[in-house]
């Protein structure tokens, strides 16, 4: 069965929120400085999706009227240190 929880559900910390932000900065440079500001300063929107072998974790940033910083997080949030970052147009 797959699902979706809402963001109350995926057991987001404060802490795991900051650190897929540094994950999310880290991976991203050359990111133009309103970019990173909205990344600093907002916050990201979240979803999970279930699987019965795991699951999904998404933080994402509009970082622009085209533009979304998303960080990808398979199985747990406690791997936000590998997890994948790209912008989305």
């Amino acid at each position: 069965m797959v699902g979706c929880e809402s963001t109350s559900e995926l057991r987001l910390t404060p802490e795991r929120v900051e650190r897929a932000r540094v994950r999310v900065l880290d991976q991203l440079p050359d990111l133009d400085s309103p970019s990173r500001d909205m990344i600093r300063t907002n916050a990201p929107k979240t979803a999970f999706v279930g699987l019965p072998f795991g699951g999904a974790y998404t933080f994402s940033w509009t970082i622009s009227s085209n533009r979304v910083a998303r960080l990808d997080v398979n199985n747990s949030l406690e791997h936000l240190e590998s997890a994948s970052v790209r912008i989305q147009e």
